[in-house]
């Protein structure tokens, strides 16, 4: 007989799963209350408001003045204006620049136009305190997922809200590119932990995502290209342990899903990041970084390098206990290391050396599993995302234009809380388990007693830090105690002496200030590449307003002593911008522009005030050479043609004068001084009726119809300014006043010069 056949039952196909990703991450925190994300996330928003609440009317200080207040692509939504933060760097107009923010300069032009803020600061702020908070939320969210310990998670986040380093990323509007990439990096973090445990079209959802936000992010801020190190650290620590084979599999393995599947979305936004910034950069005359705001840009490898790991020391110090912040350390607070700077500043070089090296040694052998009983990926992955994060302003890769910075802080910070966070969570366990046994009820109230009084301890510090950018006295009064080595803290403070009040007791303080500046330059003596002129300049400034105020009440000696002084400090500041233009030009030179395309640079205040101080004593050639440069270096200042009038006035050469007088009231026509000396000119040259008079409302017009000196004179003026800005290389801006010379001022085409 033959064997049965088995009979077989035909079911229906079931559905086939969707395939799970390869490599997954982290198995996720367990189900939460429902109640918890909402709470934790409005504990955080209001644990920030509550430290920043006295920050929302805090002046503009710093470079809040250049940034938002002297840029006016912000005054209004056109396209003109979006072309111009597209194509012109983070400090257009003020002065040129090697940064590209052009996200940063839009989220700008919104607070002043779509926002109604305009100059008034509170808005801003509270943009940079939402943005803050929203940084906060998706630290908690992210340190959530890696870690599956929610508490923890809080209070890392927490960490971050509260502490006090903080303050000059929120407080200070400027700031704000900090707070923006950090948010679009945090983002892009978290597109990359979905999608390493998603597939198919989810999955590709969150690889766009990635990168969508890493290009957003690098418009705002260029430290957004240090995703090209976290996801690897990332994947390194918490996804590379889970992959099995030999070690060539693995790396196979790796490569595919983490490099093909995520890591290449990052590709196009670096790629059209660095071809604007190459653009930008062509025609940029920034020749290398200062001295005075970075030293170690000038040291030697050895010397460069200690002294930047010293730098890194005391950010970790600052993290730790950050009872003495400051808005500046430039020369000479953090002394090069070698024979000028004291012995014990040495001893914290190697001393810093010792600990970040250990920090980094550590951490690298615990990620290996190489290094105690039991593997901690969050310990190393937040020490190496602490010292990753810092890396592209920490002076060691190459020399930036600072040599220590809080803002700096703000996102690597992020680092140092999630190791902080497990670290105070122990020690106050340890704490409570002296008071209460671990286990009972009490224990865990006990134990949080240590983190929330560091909590609030955060919170006080970053209240009273706050006061200090009130306003900018109070913001340098309270540099001036914590980096009194800082030469430009005692300028800062110099201005905020003089803008308080203009008057004589003001200008003492001022000088007074300003010249303890001064000391802490000659202490060392520096040469041209290595000086600033910024504070020579001011303190000319300074010179020239106590002369003049000194002349006002009849002490003719006295004044001409602080005029000469200030005559004085102009040369030393003409000296150093003899050489900016020279190492401007070299640096274009080498980048292939021809000599005919590059144009002069400079302060041109240096050329001004000298100017002024040198008519003051009645040196009327010098006087009209130093406005004459600059006229050259910026024609569309008026005070520079004002001063050069009036040295060639009392030179003798009245119509010449008069040239120079049209010229600053065609720059500014409600400049009072240059129509009152017009009158004059005109009058002295005989001219009747006067081509210059005054309108019933107040305001002056010229009449070059009935006066054929006027009519010749409006020619040469306005062919000046245009041949003055063709000089300057601003073609765009000659077009624009020799079609106004046509149309305004009826100048014949044929007299004015050709534009290219």
């Amino acid at each position: 007989m033959s064997k049965p056949s088995k009979r077989t039952s035909i079911q229906p196909a079931a559905k086939p799963p969707e395939p799970a990703p390869a490599v997954s991450a982290p198995a996720p925190a367990r189900v939460l209350p429902s109640w918890f994300l909402p709470s934790t996330v409005g504990f955080l928003l209001l644990a920030t408001l509550l430290a920043y609440s006295n920050s929302f009317h805090a002046a503009f200080s710093l470079d809040n003045t250049l940034v938002l207040l002297a840029d006016y692509r912000l005054r209004a939504f056109t396209l003109d204006n979006l072309h111009l933060i597209f194509t012109q760097n983070y400090w257009w107009p003020s002065f040129p620049s090697n940064l590209y923010r052009p996200l940063t300069t839009l989220s700008y032009l919104c607070n002043w136009t779509v926002l109604g803020s305009a100059e008034h600061p509170p808005g801003y702020h509270v943009v940079n305190y939402l943005l803050h908070g929203a940084n906060s939320i998706l630290l908690l969210v992210v340190a959530r997922r890696i870690t599956a310990r929610p508490w923890l998670a809080l209070l890392a986040a927490s960490l971050f809200a509260l502490h006090p380093v903080e303050t000059e990323s929120v407080t200070n509007v400027v700031g704000r590119a900090d707070e923006l990439v950090t948010f679009w990096i945090l983002t892009a973090f978290w597109c990359h932990l979905r999608a390493a445990d998603s597939s198919g079209g989810r999955r590709l959802g969150w690889v766009v995502g990635l990168g969508f936000a890493s290009a957003t992010g690098l418009f705002c801020k260029e430290n957004a290209l240090m995703l090209v190190g976290l996801l690897p650290l990332y994947d390194w620590l918490f996804r590379w342990p889970a992959l099995t084979g030999n070690w060539r599999e693995r790396l196979s393995k790796a490569a595919v899903e983490f490099g093909l599947k995520s890591y290449v979305a990052l590709v196009p936004g670096i790629a059209l990041f660095f071809t604007m910034r190459h653009i930008l950069m062509q025609t940029s005359p920034i020749y290398g970084e200062l001295f005075v705001d970075n030293p170690i840009a000038h040291a030697g490898p050895i010397q460069g390098f200690l002294t930047a790991v010293k730098v890194l020391g005391r950010y970790l110090a600052l993290l730790v206990f950050p009872r003495t912040l400051s808005c500046d350390y430039s020369y000479n607070q953090v002394p090069l290391y070698g024979a000028d700077a004291s012995r014990w500043e040495n001893v914290q070089c190697w001393l810093a050396l010792l600990l970040v090296s250990g920090l980094v040694g550590l951490s690298l052998l615990n990620g290996l599993g190489l290094w105690g009983r039991t593997r901690r990926p969050l310990l190393a992955f937040g020490v190496l995302f602490f010292f990753g994060m810092i890396m592209p302003t920490a002076n060691i890769l190459f020399p930036i234009g600072s040599i220590m910075a809080e803002r700096f802080l703000y996102l690597p910070s992020i680092g140092f809380c999630l190791v902080a966070a497990p670290a105070l969570l122990w020690l106050g366990r340890k704490a409570g388990g002296l008071l209460v046994a671990p286990t009972s009820r009490g224990g865990t109230a006990v134990a949080l007693i240590l983190p929330g009084l560091v909590l609030a301890a955060l919170g006080a510090r970053t209240y009273a830090r706050n006061d200090d950018w009130k306003d900018e006295f109070s913001l340098w009064t309270s540099a001036v105690e914590a980096a009194p080595n800082s030469f430009k803290v005692h300028k800062g403070l110099s201005n905020g002496f003089w803008n308080s009040t203009h008057s004589e007791a003001g200008a003492d303080k001022a000088i007074a200030s300003a010249e303890i500046g001064l000391a802490v330059l000659d202490a060392h003596p520096l040469s041209d590449d290595r000086k600033d002129n910024t504070l020579f300049i001011d303190l000319g400034m300074y010179y020239t307003a106590k002369a003049q105020l000194l002349r006002d009440r009849g002490a003719e000696a006295e004044a001409r002593l602080f005029f000469q002084k200030a005559v004085d400090i102009m040369t030393r500041a003409k000296e150093v911008d003899t050489w900016v233009n020279q190492a401007a030009r070299k640096a274009q030179l080498g980048r292939g522009r021809p000599p005919n395309e590059i144009p002069d640079v400079g302060n041109f205040k240096v050329h001004l005030y000298l100017a002024i101080a040198l008519n003051s004593l009645q040196r009327w050639d010098e006087a009209a050479a130093a406005a004459a440069y600059g006229c050259h270096l910026a024609p569309m200042q008026p005070d520079a043609h004002f001063y050069l009038a009036f040295a060639l006035a009392n030179r003798g050469q009245l119509e010449e004068a008069a040239i120079n007088l049209l010229q600053t009231v065609m720059v500014q026509n409600d400049h009072q001084q240059a129509w009152s000396n017009l009158v004059r000119l005109y009058t002295g040259l005989g001219q009747n009726p006067l081509p210059v008079g005054q309108m019933p409302n107040g305001s002056w017009a010229l009449d070059p119809e009935h006066n054929a000196m006027m009519r010749k004179d409006l020619t040469l003026a306005c062919a000046g300014l245009v041949q003055l800005l063709l000089d300057c290389k601003e073609p765009q801006m000659a077009k624009i006043f020799r079609d106004r010379s046509i149309n305004d001022y009826k100048c014949p085409p044929e007299q004015l010069p050709a534009i290219p």
